[in-house]
């Protein structure tokens, strides 16, 4: 009897298993549209709150209502019998007047912005995801009564402050076009489409967003949560890390240890590596800060191919700054570091001279410099009137220098009024602590004429920049334009190197053209390939698009690691007869080795050596022991952590409350039913289960 009840259990058992193996998941399948293209905004926290998204852990669930005029909004808000409800909506009506109004309502559980890829997609308005007045507490006028709080120019006026809003939905970014028009046709035009202001009746296409984040309220609760969490336990789990990377640094005659490295010997050519983003992994950031970094880049080769020439004792400093669209993250620290003397002060007994704010002479920025119109371009020159006061002959001097070299190349270089303050700037971190001579090279005199600052619609068409149509990168005005700019910074920056004329000092246009397309359309190009080693190169074929956001400290960002070896392809020397196994010993406490795997067919790789560095671009307040997070004095951003199947987006259909009470009835019934079976074969088991009869054995 006992055999009987094993093989009976081992047949159910047998059953289950090939029901939820066979079935289960190809049941779900067909329920649920799992939406690839998305990406989600998340929540990232300062000192005082938190901000961006997070949903239910579970996920949010809604019916789908596609908003294309104030009418359909309005359904949402009032009409709609059937809440609450998830948005679609076109990125150009995606703005924080109605998102709030929405989410206020109570009647909308989530939203999908449909992604804008033309310029005739964009709000033309103007949208900024950050403040009007941006990282003004952490600049040089947080405390001025006459700059600060922009009193004297308000540098974003689109800008609405969304990036700082605590949504209590999930919101996405839906990105193929595929997958959109799927969920417009298919779904909401369906099922859920009002006719004449008649809701359809179930059943009914919802869908269900999921991006649940796991820190909560402001970094000071996060990271002492994740303190006392991991104090506690074995367990690495956090609840957020601090945002942050790597500077990226290079040398043109830089002084080792031994040397003197003599004070106001330093002249810093800088600019911003990142920007804000409200959605993950979204790069939209061609004006800001790509052109900058472009321009400061083509500016280090044409200084490169010279750089013997510069012998005396002034030494060039190339600077790409980390997290600056959050208060200054990467310029913050390096201030702190030159300050309390571990500024190069990790490089051993033959590294590079420690600096400190006493060895600077000079800081030269650039900032946004894309221009819609290039044949009606100027380049403004800002500068610092507090420190007009005590340096206005040094700061005069320089940008009649600029002004000079810009009249060489036909560019039209203009000074605003000597009262308004610098726009947003990594110098002003360094202008808190030292009287230094300072100019920013922007495209605007007053506020940004970029009005898609820090958004999701800094395209690259609005410079101008496109895809190629033949194998060939196209060297537009804007090209030529970045070019010249670039070769008055490079001259700029020998002049004051050497005090000779820079005029044979000349960018290449087709570097620029180059590397606007690399870095703004495809990070997958001939450029940055013929750079990288083979292995690198491989994973860089999996990142077609290059994010400029600064993310969190623990890994070096493929845009950090490709603009670090870029600076060095064009600082550096390559080594002759030396193979790719040797070519990593050829490290000293002055350069640092790389290997690229050339161009050409087959790649003939090379060694190459460069006077390049990171450092880091970790905010102080996460070193300083004891730091007053309230203080002010440093940025505090930190991101949640999540969990690895956190984010999604699926559309299903929604059956009516009769029919799911129906469909419960069912199952009950047939659950009893199948239960009631079941207790009759156990108790009849020995019967409907009995073995079959033995045959006597036969002994004749």
């Amino acid at each position: 009897m006992g055999m009987v009840h094993v093989h009976y259990s081992l047949f159910i058992l047998i059953l289950i298993c090939l029901f939820h193996r066979g079935f289960s998941v190809r049941t779900k399948d067909k329920i649920y549209v799992n939406i690839k293209g998305q990406k989600a905004c998340f929540r990232r926290l300062n000192a005082t709150n938190q901000i961006g998204c997070s949903s239910e852990s579970k996920g949010n669930i809604g019916i789908v209502h596609y908003v294309k005029t104030s009418k359909d909004q309005d359904w949402i808000l009032n009409e709609g019998p059937h809440p609450p409800y998830i948005m679609l909506i076109a990125a150009e009506y995606f703005n924080r007047q109605n998102i709030t109004e929405l989410i206020d309502s109570k009647r909308v559980n989530g939203i999908l912005v449909i992604e804008a890829n033309s310029t005739a997609q964009l709000p033309p308005e103007g949208f900024s995801s950050d403040k009007s007045c941006p990282n003004d507490g952490y600049g040089l006028y947080y405390n001025d009564t006459v700059y600060k709080s922009c009193k004297n120019v308000e540098w974003n006026p689109p800008g609405e402050g969304q990036m700082f809003v605590d949504y209590s939905i999930p919101i996405f970014l839906l990105t193929n076009s595929t997958e959109v028009q799927y969920i417009i046709e298919k779904c909401y035009k369906k099922y859920n489409n009002p006719d004449d202001h008649l809701a359809h009746q179930y059943p009914l296409c919802a869908a269900e967003l999921k991006d649940a984040m796991n820190a909560a309220k402001d970094s000071i609760t996060c990271i002492r949560r994740s303190s006392h969490f991991t104090s506690l336990s074995t367990s690495m789990s956090q609840y957020c890390d601090p945002l942050g990377d790597k500077n990226v640094l290079g040398f043109v005659n830089p002084k080792m240890k031994n040397e003197v490295q003599q004070k106001k010997s330093v002249i810093i050519a800088a600019c911003r590596m990142d920007y804000m983003t409200l959605f993950e992994n979204v790069n939209r950031s061609a004006n800001n800060p790509v052109t900058s970094i472009v321009v400061l880049l083509a500016a280090a080769e044409a200084i490169g191919k010279i750089k013997n020439e510069i012998t005396d004792n002034k030494t060039i400093l190339f600077t790409f700054f980390q997290g600056e669209a959050f208060d200054y993250i990467g310029s913050s620290r390096m201030v702190y570091d030159m300050e309390t003397g571990a500024f190069l002060n990790n490089e051993g007994k033959y590294g590079l001279h420690a600096l400190n704010l006493d060895h600077l002479s000079h800081f030269i920025e650039v900032s946004q410099l894309g221009y819609q119109k290039p044949n009606e371009a100027k380049v403004w020159l800002h500068s610092d009137p507090l420190s007009k006061i005590n340096i206005s002959k040094q700061i005069e001097d320089l940008v009649e220098q600029i002004q000079r070299i810009g009249q060489q190349l036909n560019v039209s270089i203009v000074e605003p009024n000597n009262s308004q303050p610098l726009p947003p700037s990594s110098s002003q971190r360094f202008l808190r602590k030292t009287i230094l001579p300072t100019v920013v090279f922007a495209n605007h005199e007053k506020e940004f004429s970029n009005i898609y600052y820090n958004s999701m619609f800094d395209i690259g068409q609005l410079i101008g920049v496109f895809p190629p149509s033949g194998n060939d990168t196209p060297i537009t005005e804007q090209a030529i334009l970045l070019t010249n700019i670039s070769t008055i910074l490079a001259r700029t920056l020998y002049e004051l190197a050497t005090n000779k004329s820079g005029s044979h000092i000349h960018a290449n246009s087709t570097t620029v053209s180059h590397l606007l397309y690399c870095y703004i359309l495809n990070s997958n190009c001939p450029l940055f390939h013929m750079i990288l080693d083979e292995e690198t190169s491989e994973r860089f074929q999996k990142i077609p698009e290059m994010n400029l956001y600064v993310s969190v400290k623990h890994n070096i960002k493929p845009l950090t690691y490709i603009t670090e070896t870029m600076l060095s392809y064009f600082l550096g020397d390559k080594l002759e007869n030396v193979t790719k196994s040797q070519c990593k010993s050829k490290s000293n406490g002055t350069k640092k080795a790389h290997w690229m795997q050339g161009s050409g067919k087959p790649r003939e790789g090379f060694c190459l050596v460069a006077a390049t560095r990171y450092s880091e671009a970790v905010s102080p307040a996460f070193v300083i022991d004891g730091y007053d997070w309230l203080s002010g004095e440093y940025s505090t951003w930190t991101e949640s952590i999540w969990l690895q199947n956190a984010m999604s987006v699926r559309v299903f259909l929604i059956p009516s409350n009769k029919l799911q009470a129906v469909t419960l009835f069912v199952g009950v019934l047939l659950l009893c039913l199948a239960m009631g079976i079941v207790y009759f074969l156990n108790s009849r088991a020995e019967v409907v289960f009995s073995a079959a009869p033995v045959c006597p054995a036969y002994d004749g």
